[in-house]
């Protein structure tokens, strides 16, 4: 049981492993199905004890019929067409009913933002803030400090349509300067190779 709150905590966890993500997630994916075939077999075991053998449509209950009702509980959408009436069944389908509300308001938001809206978030950041240019860049001026004069400098390029990057070594800085309008790449001041990336020899 330790393994569901470490899981959460992973995908939640912008530091971890893509790799490892990958692997958290199929545990849950096979917890859920787990419990799923589980459930369902209970289902099952339930209705024979309470010589369960038809619906509240008086349709005969069927092999799928668990699989049917452990989805329609879990998923609270609670059609009524099978019920239980003892205690035992009832606390049964609450059980099944509060693990479909953890999948579905925890685990599964969890999951999309750490494998779907993250890496999303993460590409469109990307693009507005590279770490190289294209290869045929040439004749650009690059900028490694942002003040006053290279404000002043940076107007003057845009003004006669010269090409030039600010270099900033500051995700998030290049961010708030891209949405300013100013061209950005990301590199360490201190590394030839950022330098390289941006084409200084061009």
């Amino acid at each position: 049981m330790k393994f569901l709150p470490t899981a959460l905590f992973t995908l939640t966890n912008g530091k971890s492993s893509g790799r490892r993500n990958v692997r958290q997630l199929i545990s849950l994916v096979l917890i859920v199905l787990v419990f799923i075939l589980i459930s369902s077999v209970v289902f099952h075991w339930i209705a024979a004890h309470e010589n369960m053998v038809s619906d509240n449509n008086n349709n005969e209950i069927k092999w799928y019929d668990g699989f049917y009702w452990t989805m329609v509980t879990m998923s609270t959408l609670g059609y009524g067409d099978i019920t239980f009436s003892s205690p035992l069944g009832k606390f049964y389908s609450l059980g099944v009913m509060l693990f479909g509300m953890l999948s579905m308001f925890i685990i599964l938001p969890f999951a999309f933002i750490r494998f779907a809206y993250e890496p999303w978030m993460e590409a469109q950041n990307a693009a507005r803030t590279p770490r190289t240019l294209p290869e045929d860049t040439r004749g650009h001026v690059i900028i490694t400090n942002f003040d006053p004069v290279s404000r002043a400098l940076i107007h003057k390029l845009e003004q006669y349509a010269n090409p030039y990057v600010l270099l900033v070594g500051d995700k998030d800085e290049a961010l708030r300067l891209h949405d300013q309008g100013v061209v950005v790449a990301v590199g360490d001041l201190d590394d030839p190779e950022a330098f390289r990336n941006v084409r200084v020899e061009q």
